[in-house]
C-alpha cells in the first residue's frame, strides 16, 4: 500500500470516526457488518397494524356472508378489527422500543470493551 492510500484512508476513517460521540464507534462502509443475534428482524408495527385490521374486516365480512352477524350487530363490530389491531400496534411499539434500547445498549458496551481491548494492545 502506498503512503498516499494510507493517508486516505486514514483520512476516510476519520471522518467517519466519533459521529455518536463513541470513540470506538465508527459508520465507515469498510467496517465488517456487527455479529447477528438471532433470526429475528424487527417488527414493522405499520405493516403489522395493516395486516390485522385487513384480516378483522376479512372475518366481519366472512361473519355477514355467513348470515352470523345481522345489520344492528355491525354498528359493534365494524370498529373492533381497528381498535384491536391500534392496540396490539401500541403493545409492539413499547415492547419493541424497550428491547431495542436493551440491545443497543449492550452492543455498545461490547464496542467499548473490544475498543479498550484493541487500545491496551
Amino acid at each position: 500500500m502506498s503512503t498516499t492510500d494510507h493517508s486516505h484512508e486514514d483520512a476516510h476513517k476519520d471522518a467517519h470516526e466519533n459521529i455518536t460521540g463513541y470513540p470506538w464507534e465508527t459508520t465507515s462502509p469498510d467496517d465488517p457488518a456487527p455479529a447477528s443475534t438471532g433470526g429475528r428482524h424487527p417488527v414493522h408495527v405499520a405493516h403489522l397494524v395493516m395486516g390485522l385490521v385487513l384480516a378483522g374486516l376479512a372475518a366481519v365480512w366472512a361473519l355477514v356472508q355467513a348470515d352470523l352477524v345481522h345489520g344492528g350487530d355491525l354498528r359493534w363490530l365494524l370498529p373492533l378489527p381497528w381498535v384491536v389491531a391500534g392496540s396490539a400496534g401500541l403493545l409492539v411499539a413499547v415492547l419493541g422500543g424497550r428491547r431495542r434500547q436493551e440491545r443497543a445498549e449492550a452492543a455498545r458496551r461490547e464496542e467499548y470493551r473490544r475498543w479498550l481491548e484493541a487500545e491496551q494492545d
